[in-house]
Formats: structure tokens, C-alpha cells, sequence
């Protein structure tokens, strides 16, 4: 789910991936980033991530794309294990060496696993998978963090404008307390001066 968001750290213009190509790739290898999106023209184009993490949703991904293709031709993964389960049997008949490892107990194992799950269609698994996908509401989703992250710059924007005004605050009394000692020190110029008049008259 993290892959089909977009956070602002995560997007860079193809101006700044030709300028910071480097910055950008440690950040997705140093995992400060899961993905970094290209933008052309302000619309999201290319997609920058880690290898591993490509090669390991290609092969969860292959994996989905084999289980659902078993559900289009109406095999269940119980009836798979059915299916490999008689491949046992037929292949202990032929006496491989490999399978005959298969103890009697492991059989009965096998066959306690099967009988404990309801046999479910094909299709039912499709219509049940589609309701799932249905009832997540990625919008309300992705609605929150954006309200979120308005939140959290508001506050933002609030602290710093409080500390400006606090800063003010303090510059206008610095300010007030350097007019006084200026004017004090004035009066005691002018308070030496008169001394001084004095004296000589």
C-alpha cells in the first residue's frame, strides 16, 4: 500500500534527479525513502526504487498472478494439495527413491490438513477477494493523511509565527531598554557639563 502513496519528500522533478541524481539514489538505497517519484510536467512519470524490493514484488507478484490463474480453472489450492497428494501415491507406487521417504504418518498428516479446510469454488474466492478490495476505501485514506499533513503544517506555521512575534517582542523591549540608557546617559552628560559650567564661573 506504501508504494501507491505519495509523500513530498519521496518527488522530484526530472530537473532535480538530473542535478541530484546522487542525493536521490542514496536516499532510496539508504531506505530514508521507500521510492522516489520522477515528475515531468508537475504529473508523476517514473518510479525509482531498490532492486530487491522490485525483484520481491515481481515474485509476489507471479505468485498472485499463478493463484489466480489455479482459481480461473477452478482449482482451489485444496484441490491442488489433493492433486499432489495423489501424485505421492501414484509416484510411491512406482517406488522413486526420493518420495518413498513419505512415511504412512506424514500421509495421514496430509490428509487430516486437507479434510480441515472447506472446499471453496474458484469463484467464490474471486468474489470474495473483490469484496475485500471493494470495501477498503483508499480515498477516505489518503483524504486523512492529507488532512493530517495540512494539520501538522498549520501548527507549524503557528509556532513559527509565535516565535516571530515573541522575537518582535523582545527586539521592541531591547530596543525601549537602549533608549533609556541612552537618555540616562545624556542626562548625566549634561549633568557633568553644568558641573563643569559651574566650576569655571
Amino acid at each position: 500500500m506504501g508504494l501507491l502513496l505519495y509523500k513530498s519528500d519521496e518527488m522530484y522533478s526530472s530537473t532535480e534527479l538530473i542535478r541530484k541524481s546522487k542525493m536521490i539514489f542514496d536516499k532510496v538505497l539508504n531506505n530514508k525513502i521507500e521510492k522516489a517519484i520522477i515528475l515531468r510536467d508537475g504529473k508523476p512519470c517514473f518510479l525509482l526504487m531498490e532492486f530487491k524490493k522490485y525483484e520481491k514484488i515481481m515474485g509476489e507478484y507471479e505468485e498472485l498472478k499463478s493463484y489466480i490463474e489455479k482459481l480461473k480453472n477452478n482449482q482451489s489450492p485444496v484441490q491442488s494439495k489433493t492433486i499432489e497428494t495423489k501424485q505421492i501415491e501414484k509416484s510411491q507406487e512406482t517406488s522413486s527413491p526420493v518420495i518413498q521417504k513419505i512415511t504412512p504418518e506424514d500421509k495421514t498428516k496430509i490428509e487430516k490438513l486437507i479434510q480441515k479446510k472447506p472446499e471453496i469454488s474458484g469463484e467464490q474466492k474471486l468474489n470474495d477477494t473483490n469484496k475485500t478490495i471493494e470495501s477498503m476505501n483508499f480515498d477516505k485514506k489518503m483524504e486523512k493523511e492529507s488532512e493530517e499533513e495540512i494539520r501538522i503544517r498549520i501548527l507549524k506555521a503557528r509556532e513559527e509565527r509565535a516565535k516571530i512575534l515573541a522575537d518582535e517582542k523582545q527586539h521592541k523591549e531591547d530596543l525601549k531598554e537602549e533608549l533609556i540608557l541612552q537618555s540616562q546617559l545624556k542626562e548625566k552628560k549634561l549633568q557633568k557639563d553644568r558641573e563643569l559650567r559651574e566650576f569655571w564661573d
